[in-house]
């Protein structure tokens, strides 16, 4: 069904950038940015922040597994010309097209998302980290299906639900995230 569909990926919209907005809780040392201000990322520089990330993580003994960075689209000019990115070539169609993961650079898995917090003219705060640091809840409470009240001959139904969710970062798990705050020149 066409609306369930656009409904999911509303949802699914939404939880994104909620999640995402929990850079906030990242441990202070995790934080990259050039003295407070967006670090100005180009093709020969990119590099170097996502593997100040792996160090930052490698430092809290973070595993080396399942992390990941979440970037603007903005992002993803310096870091394809950069050539230190290895495509997500063999699973393209599942993780590339569905999931918006673009790669893999410095042990991270990298992934696109428009609900990245921020602007490419005050800077943009990329999420990354481990699997573990943020402890995320979904649950649908309730549904229904409403029949048409408009046409009385007509087989269409309406489908309602409550979908209810909540995220934290507890104090420990802190230092397995961060955030780049940066833009592209």
């Amino acid at each position: 069904n066409v609306y369930a569909e656009e409904t999911t990926r509303k949802i699914q919209e939404h939880l994104d950038n909620y999640v995402l907005g929990l850079y906030t809780e990242a441990h202070n040392d995790n934080k990259i940015t050039n003295n407070g201000s967006a670090v100005v990322l180009t093709a020969d520089n990119v590099y170097e922040y996502f593997v100040k990330a792996k160090v930052n993580l490698d430092k809290f003994k973070i595993p080396a597994t399942d992390r990941y960075f979440v970037i603007p689209p903005d992002f993803e000019i310096p870091l394809l010309n950069s050539g230190k990115l290895t495509p997500a070539v063999a699973t393209a169609y599942e993780e590339v097209v569905l999931k918006g993961l673009l790669g893999y650079i410095a042990g991270f898995k990298v992934y696109i998302s428009t609900g990245v917090h921020g602007n490419n003219t005050n800077g943009y705060y990329a999420l990354y980290g481990h699997k573990s640091a943020i402890c995320l809840a979904v649950q649908i409470l309730k549904t229904s299906v409403v029949p048409s009240e408009s046409d009385p001959n007509s087989f269409t139904s309406t489908c309602k639900g409550l979908v209810a969710y909540g995220a934290l970062v507890p104090a420990e798990r802190r230092k397995a995230l961060g955030y780049l705050f940066g833009k592209v020149a």
